[in-house]
Order: C-alpha cells, then structure tokens, then sequence
C-alpha cells in the first residue's frame, strides 16, 4: 500500500511525471490518495488546479501523475470513479488486517489480562459470585427491587410515616377542600445508597458473552479468508475490546463501593414483610460488627 504524507513522496517516485495530456493518455488506477497542508497543482496539461486533496495515479505507459479530487472525474470520467472507490475499498481492507494481526499479534498478553480481570482478588469471577451470594442473604424480593433501583439510578430511600390527628385536622382546615385521608401519611428520606451501578452490571454477560467471546474470535480468526462483512463485524468488535475492559474495571470499583454499612442499614426498607426486615436488621448488624464484609461475600 502506496502512502503518500508529503509533495516529495510524489515528485521522488521514480516514474512520476510532469505535465500529462489526458486527451493521449489511459488512466490505468488510482494508487493512493493524498491530503497536505499546502496547496500543490495538478499536473494534468491544461488543469494544473491548485488542490489540497488528491491522488496519485498510473497511466498506461508506466508513469504516474498527480491530479486533484475533482479533477479525476473531468478528465477520465466514469473510469477515475470506479478506479478511486476500488483503490479506496482496498486501502480500508487492509488497514482492517492490519489492525486484526498487531491484536493477534499481542495474544499472550491479552489472554492474560483475560484472566487477571476475572480471577484477581474482587474480579469478574468474584463479582458474579457476590452478587449471587448477596440474593440468598437478602432474598429475591429484596434483591429484585434493589436491582431495579439500580437501573433506575433511584438511590434515595424513603419511609411512610403517619401524622397525627391533631395535624392531620391543621392541615385540611388549611384546604378544607382537601381530603382528610389525604393528609395522614407523609414521606420522609431516611438515607442514601452509595453506588449501586455494580449491581446494575450484568458481569457474566459483559465478560464472557462479550470480551472473553469476541477477544478468542479475534484470535483465532484466518484474516485472509475473511469476508467483508466478516471483516468490519471483527473491526467493530476489536474497536471496542479497551472500553469494555474499562467498563468492567470501573463496574467492579463501584460494586466494591456498594458492601458498606451504610448500606446494608437501608435494605430493610425495600421489604414488604415484617419477618424479612428482621432478617435484614440482623445482616445489616453483622456488616456493622464486621461480621460480613468483603471477605464474607467470597
């Protein structure tokens, strides 16, 4: 593949030319195309447009010649178009080859941080576990509405609390419209759970449906008898194997972040049983006692 990064890769090469009558002479391909800083001219006899962006081409004899992007087109017509999108499609196969064989070409150290990311101390392999450890302590109920808390981003946690008769009677005199029932409960904040994207992430998926699966089809994959559709699908996947390693890092900090105190202290309000909240007052006072930690969701 022909790279053209300034005026004197075109003028060096050994069969570039001067001055090309295009009435005489056949375009025979478009080699490579170009874009400089400066303005540099066609050198098509009778153009000669100054141009920034361009291409050099074979003619039929051997030489090749500079012509601008617009210029191609008026001077061979149909036959520059279909030449410059043939030279274009090729150059974008490659550079998606190429980009294929260097991950192949890192599959040591890929497969190693495959690994690390899930079998380090609070990796993937641990965050699965945990999350599966933490629905058995505080129940499916429980667990369901954390999750869709979680999704929801909804991270304050509220408690009903009736009022009074005496200010339940203030307050409908002040709206005698109002209903008296209207004003028995209030709503009051209670606390604040820290971080609760980690419960959110759908790890198992994430890493093995995802990176794990995609990195090994990279690897394994025979660049040559790819496809071109095969091929763009294997570039959108190799694109984005450092975001989802970024992903998953940041997912796993956060899921960390969730086993708090603080936080075992609020799950007894997501239940609607009384039995249950005792249940999970007692877990939140072994969190409390350290008890249950980290360590105790392995």
């Amino acid at each position: 593949m022909i790279e053209i990064n300034s005026p004197n890769d075109l003028f060096d090469r050994k069969n570039f030319t001067y001055d090309v009558d295009s009435k005489t002479t056949k375009l025979i391909e478009v080699l490579a195309p170009y874009t400089f800083q400066n303005k540099i001219t066609c050198n098509l006899k009778g153009c000669h447009t100054p141009h920034k962006h361009g291409y050099l081409i074979l003619i039929e004899d051997g030489r090749e010649t500079n012509i601008g992007k617009d210029c191609g087109r008026t001077h061979f017509g149909e036959n520059f178009v279909i030449s410059r999108d043939l030279e274009r499609k090729k150059r974008e196969r490659l550079q998606q080859i190429n980009k294929l064989l260097s991950i192949q070409a890192e599959k040591e150290s890929l497969l190693k941080r495959l690994d690390e990311l899930s079998n380090r101390p609070y990796g993937v392999a641990w965050a699965v576990r945990s999350k599966i450890n933490l629905r058995k302590a505080i129940g499916q109920d429980v667990f369901n509405r954390l999750s869709e808390r979680a999704r929801r981003n909804n991270l304050t946690i509220q408690e009903e609390k009736e009022r009074k008769p005496a200010e339940i009677k203030r307050l409908h005199e002040l709206n005698p419209r109002s209903k008296r029932e209207d004003h028995r409960y209030y709503q009051i904040d209670v606390g604040s759970f820290t971080s609760l994207d980690g419960i959110a992430f759908d790890f198992q998926n994430v890493y093995w449906e995802n990176l794990d699966k995609d990195i090994k089809e990279i690897l394994d994959c025979d660049t040559a008898r790819l496809t071109t559709p095969q091929l763009r699908k294997l570039i959108t996947k190799a694109n984005n194997i450092e975001m989802v390693f970024e992903q998953l890092n940041t997912a796993l900090s956060q899921l960390i972040r969730f086993f708090t105190p603080e936080n075992f202290n609020l799950l007894r309000y997501l239940s609607l049983d009384d039995k249950e909240k005792d249940k999970l007052q007692k877990l939140a006072w072994n969190v409390n006692k350290g008890e249950a930690s980290l360590g105790w969701l392995d």
